[in-house]
């Protein structure tokens, strides 16, 4: 086995390279060792060199270890944009892609990383971007080809595609371009949390854990009284549409946003905050306007 280069602890006590940490979490959060739910990209990035380890790995090698690379997590990188709608981390949307630009893009995908980027279009009157400027990566996980219509291409004769996708993670944009049959390309940077702990070193006095608790037991309280509130088999259907309710405090945030019935413009907010305290904070504003959120105190005997 290689030696460590940077070593990182995870909350579940195991250690790797900060690279291979931020590689099996682009594909997963849970830990390959034991399989607990791990934090997600933003904490390897920022957590600090295991010391002791580190000085473990110096011992048996005879010279300095080279300066490791930047993790290609952080490094920008081209992406197609599919300009349609809001999709946050974690949801698995489908489509139906019936433009010619946008059956190159699947095809383009097919054969390559099946990644791409989706995007609302920027309704702005004041900017000539056609979409907005942070979005999510999706990755197709089933697609299927209908040979009954097809068009002509500057990949050849293609058809419509039904695709599945699974969000992956969110998207700053930086540059843009775009094809001669009009296909967006952006020059991207992901987007991630910064850990509540880090905030407060970062900025004293900014992390507030227990207003986090507060507002995550009210958003949670929420929650179950809509469940409860449902008849029988319409709560059957709801939780049968939608993906298990997360225990992670991020991607429950980003869970409970999607269910919420507001305008996607006013949810695509959420989407640049690296910030889960100021995530929630924002859901208790909106849903304190859909239904009167009781204060998580104890009740008056």
């Amino acid at each position: 086995m290689n030696l460590m280069m940077s070593p990182i602890t995870s909350p579940c006590g195991h250690s790797w390279c900060r690279a291979c940490a931020l590689r099996s979490l682009d594909h997963s959060r849970r830990c390959p060792l034991c399989r607990t739910i791990m934090p997600g990209v933003g904490y390897a990035l920022r957590r600090p060199v295991t010391k002791a380890l580190e000085n473990l790995c110096q011992l048996q090698i005879s010279k300095p270890a080279h300066p490791a690379e930047i993790p290609s997590v952080e490094k920008p990188f081209e992406i197609a944009v599919f300009v349609c709608s809001l999709a946050f981390p974690e949801s698995s949307p489908s489509f139906h892609i019936f433009e010619p630009r946008y059956r190159v893009m699947i095809e383009e995908c097919l054969r390559g990383s099946r990644r791409f980027g989706i995007c609302l279009p920027e309704r702005s009157l004041f900017t000539p971007a056609s979409y907005v400027s942070c979005g999510t990566v999706l990755e197709i996980t089933h697609s299927e080809a209908v040979d009954d219509d097809k068009v002509m291409t500057s990949l050849g004769v293609l058809p419509r595609y039904i695709v599945n996708t699974s969000a992956v993670h969110r998207f700053q944009v930086l540059s843009r371009r775009q094809t001669a049959e009009g296909l967006d390309y952006a020059t991207v940077v992901r987007i991630e949390d910064v850990d509540g702990e880090d905030v407060g070193f970062e900025k004293p006095g900014s992390w507030d854990p227990i207003s986090l608790a507060s507002n995550l037991l009210r958003t949670r309280s929420f929650l179950i009284a809509l469940l409860e509130s449902l008849p029988s088999h319409v709560k059957t259907m709801f939780l049968s549409q939608n993906k298990p309710i997360p225990s992670d405090p991020a991607a429950f945030t980003f869970w409970l946003a999607n269910i919420l019935p507001l305008h996607p413009y006013q949810k695509y907010e959420l989407l640049p905050m690296t910030s889960v305290a100021e995530r929630l904070e924002k859901l208790v504003a909106w849903i304190s306007l859909i239904a009167p959120i009781r204060s998580p105190s104890r009740d008056s005997d």
